[in-house]
């Protein structure tokens, strides 16, 4: 993956500011995907492909994760982008939190996401198909069983 230093969002989150988000949002954040998230808050991404579904697509930046969501200049918090879609990120319409936790932008209009569905300690790396999607009804395509096993392979 080929990124732009520069644009790194500072200051990038901290442990415990990511333990607050992870209450919120009633979910654990994969280790791996806290250390990345620590350094590389908000990155954009220059050369970065995810293949999926017979398809391949770009990752245009990583979101970011702010104290102050105010204070995001522009810049792509997580709450901020589930925010209007947050019905389209649950299976499960009777629970409290988020299933599907958008991390990427990729080129083409959809997210990378952390999909935890199927297994609520360890969630899979999958593509959020926002088109396809519906309220209470994700549709989303497995790019990896896991987030260091995806960083690794991009």
């Amino acid at each position: 993956m080929k990124y732009i230093n520069e644009s790194i969002v500072v200051p990038c989150p901290t442990d415990e500011l990511l333990l607050l988000k992870e209450k919120k949002w009633r979910l654990k954040l994969p280790h791996s995907y806290k250390e990345f998230i620590k350094k590389m808050n908000g990155v954009k991404v220059t050369e970065g492909f995810i293949y999926y579904n017979n398809r391949k697509e770009g990752i245009s930046r990583f979101f970011c994760i702010l104290e102050e969501i105010s204070n995001s200049n522009g810049w792509l918090d997580i709450g901020v982008v589930s925010a209007p879609i947050i019905e389209k990120l649950v299976y499960d319409e009777d629970r409290i939190g988020i299933e599907v936790l958008p991390i990427a932008q990729l080129d083409y209009g959809n997210y990378l996401v952390l999909d935890y569905k199927n297994e609520i300690s360890e969630p899979q790396v999958c593509v959020f198909d926002y088109e396809e999607s519906e309220d209470f009804n994700p549709v989303t395509y497995l790019v990896s069983n896991d987030f260091e096993t995806f960083i690794s392979s991009i």
